[in-house]
């Protein structure tokens, strides 16, 4: 019984959703929500990708850009076999104007962020208080996707995997092979 009970809990938390229209009353709060979880976004990891490069040099694109790709290619392939229903509440378009349709597990967007997160981390020997606020902001991304009532939180979780396991092990590829 006790077993049972600690599995629907852990079913509950892992399918918990928003629906930040209804949710959140601060109309600033919703407003920095919607535009900061764009950080995640493909067009958010340009930006970023290309700010790396600008005070870094473009070798970072050499690195950065292969392993980003990689991550992306099996995110969306998964999405694409799973073909994950989003939560329910969404109702509205992204910052872009663009309705959702890829599948909701796992989070791209997660994926995207803590993908940079751990490349920053990686390859950019910064201390511990900037490799805690890379992932304060990343995880802040894939929070902001639950909020947005855009993914559950077992899909943030595996886009976070998928973005750090996909990163590690490129960066060890870049390291022994090249």
């Amino acid at each position: 019984m006790i077993e049972y009970l600690k599995m629907r809990i852990l079913n509950k938390l892992l399918s918990t959703t928003f629906d930040f229209e209804k949710d959140i009353n601060s109309k600033f709060l919703r407003t920095f929500i919607f535009v900061f979880t764009e950080l995640g976004s493909t067009f958010g990891a340009a930006i970023i990708i290309a700010s790396i490069a600008f005070i870094s040099g473009y070798k970072t694109l050499l690195i950065f850009i292969p392993i980003y790709t990689v991550q992306l290619g099996i995110t969306e392939l998964i999405k694409f076999i799973l073909k994950s229903p989003r939560p329910k509440t969404i109702t509205k378009s992204n910052l872009w104007g663009m309705k959702l349709t890829s599948g909701a597990f796992p989070s791209g967007h997660s994926s995207n962020i803590f993908t940079l997160a751990m490349l920053i981390s990686i390859y950019y020997k910064f201390d511990l208080v900037f490799v805690i606020l890379t992932f304060a902001i990343a995880g802040t991304v894939a929070l902001s996707r639950i909020f947005l009532g855009r993914h559950y939180v077992i899909d943030v979780v595996a886009g976070a995997f998928i973005g750090i396991v996909v990163s590690v092990l490129g960066a060890y590829y870049v390291e022994m092979f090249l």
